[in-house]
């Protein structure tokens, strides 16, 4: 997402739609959040 290059992504991910590719990208970024969400340092 930071490059907001979605054509790049849709091409690597083979997704026939970019409309694929960016509900894609925000299912793993929830996931992503989650994680970071119950992430605590040592």
């Amino acid at each position: 997402m930071d490059s907001k290059d979605v054509a790049t992504l849709q091409n690597l991910f083979n997704h026939s739609t970019p409309e694929t590719t960016l509900i894609y990208i925000d299912i793993n970024q929830a996931a992503l959040d989650k994680a970071m969400d119950n992430f605590k340092p040592n």
